[in-house]
């Protein structure tokens, strides 16, 4: 950056003496260029073109800096937009004209930052904004920006464990509140990737509506009912447990509202679920054995207290 400082500064000069150089606009707007000052190097290589329409070092000088600006701008306005997929593809285009040749290196390495932020930021193509933000942070070791990019980027990948790692580099970097709640973002959401998904237990839509989570109940528990499942009555149990834990949790509001949030409610619904399998399982006893509670198949049976001792009177 010095040595085209000097040649911005040298050929000032130049022009001074010389106004209509075309060599002192080339160089000085190469310089430019070079600097990342895409406007102020568009200028003067126009203000050559406008002497010699023909010069063709001016007019691929022109052509370059014209394209990457194009693109670079193009990249920004689509970003504002948060059109991250669109963005992200005109920051490849600028990237791609600086792979012809030299081109300024500081402007490189904001279009790097710039693609890595978009892609982390465009679901369907975040798998490559790892490599993407690998490569801004190399540009810039010490800043926490391509590490947390590359952070939500795992996050949409749902590796939420490599997520976290990124978050908390990041936080040690910076300590910034974006990167802590960004690490306890990825581990609450790793608790939620590990425990029970109830909306698959019901199989529903993570937006099922109450009537439909009702339904689909229903239906499960009725594949899954001990009564109808004799032969593999272990799996069978267990079903039921899920279907009901899965019952219990998301046809409340307000603990399903807990669940889809990441708390944890688990110990809540596996202690309603067995006090239901309780129940069912008593209910099967009783119309197993006539809805008496004894254990005769002819019948229950009652006591009866006398003076004498105890009398059973049995149901025929």
């Amino acid at each position: 950056a010095g040595d085209y400082a000097t040649v911005v500064t040298e050929t000032s000069r130049v022009l001074k003496a010389s106004p209509g150089s075309l060599q002192g606009l080339l160089l000085r707007g190469r310089a430019y260029y070079m600097l990342g000052d895409l406007g102020a190097a568009k200028k003067l290589f126009q203000e050559g073109l406008r002497q010699d329409p023909e010069h063709s070092a001016l007019k691929a000088a022109y052509r370059l800096a014209k394209e990457l600006d194009k693109r670079a701008t193009k990249a920004a306005e689509l970003e504002a937009k948060n059109k991250m997929a669109d963005a992200a593809t005109q920051y490849e285009a600028a990237l791609k004209v600086l792979a012809g040749g030299a081109g300024p290196e500081d402007k490189a390495a904001e279009l790097r930052l710039g693609l890595c932020s978009a892609l982390s930021r465009a679901n369907e193509r975040a798998a490559d904004a790892i490599t993407a933000c690998e490569n801004a942070a190399a540009d810039d070791p010490e800043s926490d920006t391509p590490m947390l990019r590359m952070a939500d980027a795992y996050m949409v990948l749902g590796e939420y464990g490599k997520a976290r790692q990124k978050y908390q580099e990041a936080f040690q970097r910076s300590r910034t509140q974006e990167a802590q709640r960004g690490a306890q973002n990825a581990e609450r959401m790793q608790k939620q990737a590990d425990r029970k998904d109830y909306y698959k237990v019901l199989d529903v839509a993570r937006t099922a509506s109450a009537a439909d989570i009702k339904k689909a109940y229903r239906k499960k528990a009725q594949r899954w009912h001990p009564d109808k499942n004799v032969a593999n009555a272990e799996e069978a149990a267990k079903m039921m447990q899920e279907i009901n834990e899965a019952n219990e949790i998301l046809s409340d509001a307000d603990v399903r509202a807990r669940y889809d949030r990441g708390e944890d409610v688990t110990n809540l619904a596996q202690e309603e679920a067995q006090r239901q399998a309780q129940q069912q399982q008593q209910q099967m006893f009783r119309q197993h054995f006539g809805g008496h509670g004894g254990g005769f198949p002819g019948g229950g049976f009652r006591r009866a207290h006398s003076h004498g001792g105890q009398q059973f009177f049995f149901h025929q």
